[in-house]
Formats: C-alpha cells, sequence, structure tokens
C-alpha cells in the first residue's frame, strides 16, 4: 500500500500572543440541546437529538499547518456503531458532541433538500459561459509530479472568470474551501477536517477570502487594476466535524485510513458588510455507479502552496489552479450507507488543494467531495491515480443540512 501525505500548507507562520491550546475533548456531560426555536426538525416532529458538553475551544494563534503521513500500519481506534459529530462553537468557547439517531437525520435531509437548501444560489455576479472542456484518450490519466506531468493551469481572475470559481477561496492560513448555503441558511465553507487546524492541534482562527488572487503576471510582476480579494476576508465562526476524526486524527505525525474517511468538515463564516455576495455551490453525492456509468466525473480547483515539491512551475502565490482534466476516479472504499468516502484520482494536486471541491454541473454546480491527500511517490513520477477525494455520502449529507438548521 503507497504511503499518503496530507495536502496543507507547509509554510510556518510566527506565533504572537497567546500560547497555542491544542483541542481536547473532555468527559461527556448532557446539557439541553442548543438548537434554535426555528430548527427545521421541530416542524417535522423530530427530537434535535441528546447532546453533550466537551469543554471549552480555545482560539489558538496560528503555527504550522496540520500535516501527516498516512501509515497502514498504525493502530486505528474503531470508529464508534452510532457515528456523532462534535459542533466547535467558537463564539461561545465550547465544544458539544450532538448524536441524531439515522431515521431522523435521514427525514431531515429530505426536507431539507426538498427546501432547496442544497442547491446553493447564484450570487450578484453575472455567470460566465466560459466552461472547462472535457479531455479524451490517455490525457485523462497523466497524474502526477508536476514536473513531469502537470496539467494544471493558473485560473486567477484575469485568466478565467468562471463563476464557479467565485466560490472557491483559500484559508488566510493556507488550504481551500468552497461556499455553500442560501439566502435562507446563510454562508458555510466546506473543506478538510484537517485544513482547520495547526500541527499542534490546536484551533487558529480560521478566516476565508472567496476567491482569492495572487494579482501577479507569470514572473512575479504585479497585474495593475487587479482586486486581490474581490469579496473581502470572511470570519470563521462555528465548524462541524465527525467525533472520530477530532479524537484521534487532528495533530498527529502520521494517520490512518479511517482518520482519512473522516476528513471533511463544514464551517459557518460571515459575509464581510458591504462585500458583494459571490454565490454558492450545491452539494450532494452520487452513487460510484453512477460515475462509472456515465463518466461524469468531477473537476478539481485549489489554491497550491508555494515551495512545496510538486507545486507547480513558477507557482503564483494565493492563486487558484485547476488540472484542464476531469478527476477519474477508482479505488472506492470506506463505506457509508452504500456509497464510498474515499477514492483515488488522477487530478493533479499539490499542498495547497486540500479541501478544495470536487464538483460537476448537476442543474448547478455541486461540490461531490473534497480533495484529502496525495501519494508522497507520485511527486516525482507519473501515477495513474495519484490524489485522494473525501466524498460526501448521505450521513454527512444530513450533518451538513442539519447544521445549517442549528
Amino acid at each position: 500500500m503507497r504511503n499518503l501525505r496530507w495536502l496543507t500548507p507547509l509554510f510556518v507562520v510566527a506565533a504572537c500572543g497567546p500560547t497555542a491550546v491544542p483541542v481536547e475533548l473532555g468527559p461527556r456531560v448532557e446539557v439541553s440541546p442548543r438548537v434554535k426555536a426555528s430548527w427545521p426538525g421541530f416542524a417535522l416532529g423530530l427530537s434535535p437529538g441528546r447532546w453533550y458538553d466537551r469543554g471549552p475551544l480555545h482560539v489558538s494563534p496560528d503555527g504550522e499547518p496540520m500535516r501527516a503521513i498516512y501509515d497502514p500500519d498504525a493502530p486505528s481506534v474503531p470508529e464508534p456503531d452510532a457515528p456523532t459529530f462534535i459542533m466547535g462553537d467558537v463564539r461561545e468557547g465550547r465544544l458539544y458532541e450532538v448524536e441524531l439517531d439515522a431515521a431522523s437525520l435521514t427525514r431531515l435531509a429530505q426536507a431539507l433538500t426538498e427546501r432547496g437548501w442544497a442547491d446553493g444560489h447564484s450570487g450578484e455576479a453575472p455567470p460566465l459561459d466560459e466552461r472547462p472542456t472535457s479531455p479524451t484518450g490517455s490525457t485523462f490519466y497523466q497524474a502526477g509530479w508536476s514536473g513531469l506531468s502537470d496539467n494544471r493551469l493558473p485560473r486567477g481572475i484575469h485568466e478565467l472568470g468562471v463563476w464557479a470559481y467565485q466560490q472557491v477561496g483559500q484559508y488566510r492560513r493556507g488550504g481551500t474551501g468552497t461556499l455553500i448555503g442560501t439566502p435562507d441558511t446563510g454562508y458555510y465553507v466546506i473543506t478538510a477536517a484537517h485544513v482547520l487546524f495547526n500541527a499542534d492541534g490546536s484551533y487558529p482562527d480560521a478566516d476565508f477570502i472567496p476567491r482569492r488572487d495572487g494579482c501577479t503576471k507569470p514572473g512575479g510582476a504585479a497585474l495593475a487594476g487587479c482586486n486581490t480579494r474581490p469579496f473581502g476576508t470572511w470570519n470563521a465562526y462555528t465548524w462541524m466535524m465527525s467525533t472520530y476524526w477530532l479524537d484521534n486524527c487532528r495533530g498527529r505525525d502520521t494517520t490512518t485510513a479511517a482518520c482519512l474517511a473522516n476528513d471533511i468538515a463544514i464551517q459557518e463564516v460571515g459575509r464581510p458588510s458591504g462585500s458583494a455576495d459571490p454565490g454558492a455551490m450545491g452539494f450532494g453525492y452520487m452513487t460510484r455507479s453512477w460515475f462509472e456509468s456515465t463518466h461524469y466525473y468531477p473537476w478539481n480547483r485549489g489554491y497550491p502552496d508555494f515551495g512545496f515539491k510538486g507545486s507547480p512551475a513558477n507557482l503564483r502565490p494565493n492563486t487558484l489552479y485547476g488540472d484542464r482534466t476531469v478527476c477519474v476516479m477508482s479505488n472506492w472504499r470506506q463505506n457509508d450507507s452504500g456509497f464510498s468516502r474515499n477514492t483515488d484520482m488522477t487530478c493533479d494536486v499539490s499542498s495547497g488543494h486540500s479541501g478544495g471541491p470536487l464538483f460537476r454541473d448537476l442543474n448547478g454546480d455541486k461540490v461531490l467531495g473534497v480533495i484529502a491527500g496525495m501519494y508522497p511517490e507520485c511527486f516525482d513520477r507519473s501515477c495513474g491515480a495519484g490524489s485522494i477525494a473525501r466524498m460526501m455520502t448521505p450521513t454527512f449529507y444530513g450533518w451538513t443540512l442539519d447544521f445549517m438548521g442549528l
């Protein structure tokens, strides 16, 4: 089995101010459900589930972003029979664990899907007609180290103004995410869980910058009149991820297949006053058989890190990049309700693409998964499928809709 390296930023930001405090889950103390009176489940006669206080959440200064190496021989903690999620309430500074039974989650997801909560919205800027062009033949399989077979192109604002790219952005400290939500639900970012943490397991202030651009020409010269942050910087608030990932995977130098299978997160973000509305993608899940029968594979976009092996040649920092080909999938694994949580893919990626969307136009652009990692031997040679995704599944889809309603 090949080793896997997470695709997180590798630069270090000097820490200042208070000392970083790693996130630690304390004992489960049951508390009253912390949901709004408008929580949609009430109208369906559903219970908001059981809620537990799991201790304080400290917001730490920036540190070295989390990165780890997949070790197939590392002991893996068995996952619980009834998966739960952790809500990190940044405003209140608390961690809560939430249990909601599968039947209630399914009913809630169906109702909120019918309301259009997973559809996204167009925002204020008009869509453009440009779309990536699907390749044919063996060019699908030219994934691997950038110096040999990198198919990525810069997708700067002045180069390609595709509407979908407005919703893809960069975390202030590195890593990629995608805006989801509607005017009714507010804004959220879907990303990889490890993008939100420092290497020591602490949680920094993970602000998000939609459609960030380095605004430089090839060679590094500044591009006149280019807005590096056309939608501003959005404050990061409450987040949600698997209890298993937070309890067993954050801050590890080596990690397991079970960690990779849980490496996905949703974070609430606040739109800055006076900024334009970039819109948001929809989100959803599809079966393996659907992808393989239709060959309607997704695209990937992300923000590669500067100075990391495998990054694009002459990389323009803080600039969106994307493989010109679609991400052909293989080696499906980690079952969740009949859906695979992980799959290998042929898209070219490198450090910084973590959390970047696997998206496709399905009556509107929809996020179907996020980038989680890459096999390190693919940094310096061509691989058939060198990158790895954490796909959306029914369980995480339901959690996301529930979280948006809390």
